[in-house]
């Protein structure tokens, strides 16, 4: 899907621009690309070593909502590694579970991929078991939330 090549802004259907990360973050990281709208103050990160986008352009508003998201969903995940599971079999399971949650195919689902609604579905979905590991977390306690998914 072009939406998911960082080369078309979703909010203005404009060409974006391939920028180093030093125009949206003030200084320079190396290998840090970026897919950049100027107009719509949209962006989307690119894989480390290639031109290949993280996932779609995010405008201010879908920015705040990933972050959201991800806070909730990876403290799923990470609660299972914690448990014994290496983290890409914890993540996988995690993405499995919430697909079926969101009921999306599970190739669909990451949080780079997701739009402002798929965001809010997640962190409803994730926050009745999200919210006590990350108390746990904050007091130091997280291996005590031995929580099954």
């Amino acid at each position: 899907m072009l939406i998911f090549t960082g080369k078309i802004c979703p909010y203005c259907d404009k060409n974006t621009e391939l920028v180093d990360g030093s125009e949206v973050y003030g200084k320079k990281y190396r290998g840090i690309w970026l897919y950049l709208c100027r107009p719509c103050d949209a962006y989307v990160g690119t894989h480390q070593g290639t031109t290949n986008a993280l996932g779609r352009l995010a405008n201010a508003e879908l920015r705040k909502w990933k972050k959201l998201a991800h806070r909730h969903f990876d403290a799923l995940w990470r609660q299972k590694v914690r448990n014994g599971f290496s983290k890409g079999k914890a993540r996988g399971l995690a993405y499995r579970w919430l697909a079926e949650k969101l009921g999306i195919e599970q190739n669909m689902t990451h949080v780079g991929m997701f739009d402002v609604d798929l965001c809010k579905k997640t962190v409803e979905a994730c926050k009745p078991y999200s919210d006590k590991i990350l108390r746990a977390e904050e007091q130091g306690l997280a291996d005590l939330t031995r929580r099954k998914l």
